[in-house]
């Protein structure tokens, strides 16, 4: 990969780096994206949900961790044949509120909120996307030896979890992390340095706009 290129496709970056992994925040471009009211930025969030699960669909070697499944579709047991209407349960219906034209636009806006991650997450299990390597001998040894670094940077164990078997599977093929989360690109720079990886082994990307991603390191 051309180190004066900055800006790269999931087609380009996966001929480079055969296992990606996304993070909840390389989802969307930006991490309030996915809880706004806006129309135009719901609509960049929705767009690149649909880039995502393209790529997926052509049967690309993108992953998440078994703990980012949970983070895309919460309180849900996710499965492939997963019932949305069932996400729609527990919304409270405000008096005075119910059955007016704002109430009805709010509620399409939920319902696409919820929808299309689920689609995401339906699409990761049909084409087998999900890793957990949590039962691997190699798996405690190094998530016991860093737990500093969770500590430092303020990592979620989903967070940690996505860096732990990212330092792995660059042990086996060319590993591409895909994440806009700065706590996540930080303790990743001390890791990578720590463990004497190289940039051609392990590299992390930012979600800059819809089907463009920037390498940082």
């Amino acid at each position: 990969m051309d180190s004066k290129l900055k800006i790269f496709t999931l087609e380009e970056i996966a001929k480079h780096f055969p296992l990606i992994i996304l993070d909840t925040c390389g989802i969307g471009i930006r991490r309030e994206e996915s809880r706004s009211e806006d129309r135009k930025v719901l609509s960049k969030y929705f767009a690149s949900i649909n880039v995502i699960r393209d790529f997926i669909q052509e049967e690309k070697n993108l992953y998440v961790t078994s703990k980012i499944l949970k983070e895309i579709i919460p309180d849900e047991k996710i499965e492939p044949n997963l019932d949305l209407k069932k996400c729609y349960k527990g919304i409270k219906k405000r008096k005075g509120f119910l059955g007016c034209d704002e109430h009805t636009n709010h509620m399409k806006r939920f319902k696409k909120r919820i929808s299309y991650p689920a689609k995401l997450a339906k699409d990761l299990l049909k084409f087998n996307r999900i890793i957990d390597f949590t039962n691997s001998q190699y798996y405690s040894p190094l998530q016991e030896a860093y737990l500093n670094i969770q500590k430092k940077y303020k990592l979620s164990n989903a967070d940690y979890d996505i860096l732990i078997h990212s330092i792995l599977l660059s042990n086996i093929q060319p590993t591409a992390i895909i994440s806009n989360d700065g706590g996540i690109l930080r303790g990743y720079q001390e890791l990578k340095k720590d463990n004497c990886i190289s940039k051609n082994n392990l590299s992390f990307f930012f979600h800059h706009s819809i089907k463009k991603f920037k390498r940082i390191f």
